[in-house]
């Protein structure tokens, strides 16, 4: 997601300086290479057009490291609204892209890597608020190290930023000859700190999902998540299935605290399509399990509860694991 917010910042944030200059295609290049560009990230726009226009293209966007390009986008068009920002707003109508490469994550530097403490989450305070109406990537194409697999896909949806609430609904397609659909909708506040999540997943067999699961024979599945609350207290449901049929439902809570994040978890089902076929007969087709603990700060796990019911199976307990494993 970071990688889109990156794209959506290389096409339009640098519009809000230049809008009434009037060397036009020219400065706006410079200004998007050189304040996008940094000590270890190069940015390189080639055929810009329109830049004092409604309608702006770009054949082709690139973004390297010190091993090469890692980002590469390619016909891109933004129509977007320049009164909008009189009133202090980037308006954009449709932003579209024949093509977007990311072969790989950028290299990190070791000395900007943000510290492990734990910090509240909140969406970024931008000098101008941001609408999306259409986004519109013919297709994405991501390497190998993101998902163990190259991915091709097509990304669609819409999204807005402004004063500290955002929105995004967003559908990704796989292109690749692979059935799969993940789609999310959701909504954050930083004053009420409300978070919205509709997320929904659907794949073929031998999905990405149901591989990265280790899910004898790879079905094909669907997942949902939906849940509305305050992050700080977050609850939803959550159901799966598999091959057309439901295998597991329930609900499940995080809870963050000073220096500890809480967590409850209420789910059932059919488990046995999940399970590899010697745990089958064990476990039995109607499974339970209630589970609530935390984890601190400090790195100590503790499960303040444990009622696991399954066919040959009756397990309930407690336990505290330190930080150091014991």
């Amino acid at each position: 997601m970071k990688h889109l917010l990156l794209l959506l910042t290389l096409l339009t944030l640098p519009f809000a300086a230049v809008a009434q200059d009037d060397d036009g295609e020219g400065y706006l290049t410079r200004l998007i290479q050189d304040n996008l560009s940094g000590d270890d990230r190069i940015v390189d726009v080639q055929g810009f057009e329109g830049a004092l226009s409604s309608r702006a293209t770009v054949d082709k966007i690139t973004v390297a490291d010190s091993e090469g390009v890692w980002l590469e986008l390619n016909n891109v068009v933004l129509d977007w609204n320049r009164s909008a920002l009189l009133r202090g707003r980037i308006d954009v109508q449709e932003l579209t892209a024949e093509l977007v490469k990311l072969e790989r994550a950028p290299v990190s530097d070791a000395a900007s890597v943000p510290s492990p403490e734990a910090t509240p989450f909140s969406l970024p305070e931008l000098p101008v608020g941001i609408t999306l109406d259409t986004l519109d990537i013919a297709r994405i194409e991501l390497g190998e190290t993101f998902l163990g697999e190259a991915v091709a896909l097509s990304l669609t949806g819409s999204a807005s930023l402004a004063n500290g609430e955002g929105e995004a609904d967003v559908t990704a397609t796989r292109l690749d000859g692979q059935t799969g659909v993940f789609a999310i909708n959701g909504n954050y506040d930083n004053e009420s700190k409300v978070l919205g999540l509709n997320l929904n997943v659907e794949e073929g067999a031998d999905g990405i999902v149901s591989r990265l699961m280790g899910l004898p024979d790879r079905p094909s599945l669907k997942l949902a998540i939906t849940g509305e609350a305050p992050i700080s207290d977050f609850a939803a449901d959550m159901s799966l299935a598999t091959d057309g049929q439901d295998r597991i439902t329930g609900d499940f809570a995080l809870n963050s605290t000073e220096g500890q994040t809480g967590f409850a978890l209420n789910i059932g089902g059919d488990l046995t399509p999940l399970l590899a076929a010697d745990y089958q007969g064990f476990f039995g087709p109607d499974v339970s399990l209630i589970a609530a603990g935390s984890l601190s700060d400090g790195g100590i796990f503790s499960l303040s509860k444990l009622d696991l019911k399954a066919q040959r199976l009756t397990l309930t307990g407690q336990a505290t694991i330190g930080s150091s494993g014991w």
